[in-house]
């Protein structure tokens, strides 16, 4: 992969602009294929389901909320939402590229291939019992695992990983 490769262009990011009570007003391509097509309805899927649209006194609260390692209909993002007062904007980045880069960043560090695939849900934002269950490992063998691929890893990488 080239450093080209990796740049994201802004037709790849997820762009949508809701107004306040929920009613797509637009959308572009690119977020169309994270979540629905719902111009002009009101949408209660993808990010809105990660951002709690009503608070309890139920106005929206101005500002910009981060949802870091979502999944939407089974694309991981990173979601940034931001209500000016009267629209909500949605920017959603895809992730897939990212996670790419760091494990193949990794693989210089002489990972087994079972830290390997330890380390590939650990970037995805994984908790360790999700780890286990689905590499079906006990949590101490997990632990172990960890504790070989922090010994591998230089400083800057441990602190990035440590639970």
């Amino acid at each position: 992969m080239t450093k080209k490769e990796l740049t994201l262009t802004s037709d790849e990011i997820g762009l949508c602009t809701k107004s306040k009570d929920g009613r797509v007003i637009s959308k572009n391509e690119a977020c169309s294929t994270f979540c629905n097509n719902c111009v002009g309805n009101k949408c209660t899927d993808g990010c809105m389901k990660l951002y709690q649209f009503e608070t309890k006194e139920n106005s929206l609260q101005e500002g910009i909320n981060l949802f870091r390692n979502s999944e939407i209909n089974g694309h991981a993002l990173d979601v940034a939402m931001i209500f000016d007062g009267v629209n909500l904007t949605s920017l959603l980045y895809p992730l897939e590229r990212k996670y790419g880069k760091e494990i193949e960043e990794l693989k210089t560090f002489k990972l087994s291939p079972r830290e390997t695939q330890v380390v590939e849900q650990l970037i995805r934002g994984k908790t360790n019992s999700e780890i286990a269950k689905s590499l079906f490992i006990s949590t101490v063998t997990l632990k172990t695992h960890l504790n070989n691929i922090y010994k591998k890893l230089p400083p800057s990488y441990r602190q990035r990983f440590s639970r």
